[in-house]
């Protein structure tokens, strides 16, 4: 950028100074285009604060990008999960909520987390048409399930013509191990 900037004042020819400004105004979005998706790949309220704040941050977000109601009610969990779950159960819910809102006929989604004897539960449910089987084998779907495997967690998709939901519900006696290092992809 700097050398950009350098060029472009130091430039006599205006067509090619207008080029180099085109070309720092491309580097420009390139670089906050980078640092939005940094922040949805790893939120600072996920490694800060846990789970719960990182879904609000997410989801308050996701809901005015995307301009759809979404309610949560999130517990609040007596202590921090493993990093593992934690960023696990993110990525379920980004990739629920990118499956649900590419129906256009949804106008309220609600995502919970429970905290259950023994085990934390993320749900998603909508207001949708549901989904068809088509759309439950596509790539959110089989994301969503092998996230959940790799957590030892249940993972269910119940779908109708009033709405679907997602239910994810982790054992909390998870542990980490090396095979679980791809849920960051």
């Amino acid at each position: 950028m700097f050398q950009l900037r350098v060029l472009e004042r130091h430039c006599t020819d205006a067509e090619q100074a207008r080029r180099i400004a085109e070309s720092r105004n491309v580097v420009i979005e390139a670089l906050h285009d980078l640092e939005s998706l940094l922040l949805t790949l790893y939120p600072p309220a996920l490694e800060e604060q846990g789970l719960g704040p990182a879904l609000e941050v997410y989801v308050q977000e996701f809901s005015r990008t995307a301009q759809i109601h979404i309610e949560t009610d999130l517990e609040i969990l007596p202590e921090r999960l493993c990093s593992t779950v934690e960023i696990g159960l993110f990525r379920v819910a980004q990739d629920a909520l990118e499956a649900i809102c590419q129906h256009p006929m949804i106008s309220w989604v609600q995502l919970l987390l429970r905290l259950r004897v023994g085990a934390i539960a993320l749900i998603i449910q909508d207001d949708g048409p549901g989904f068809t089987l088509d759309e439950l084998s596509g790539w959110n779907f089989v994301r969503m399930r092998r996230r959940a495997e790799s957590l030892g967690a249940d993972c269910s998709f119940s779908t109708s013509p009033e709405g679907s939901r997602i239910e994810i519900v982790v054992p909390l006696e998870f542990k980490a191990s090396d095979s679980d290092k791809d849920l960051d992809r």
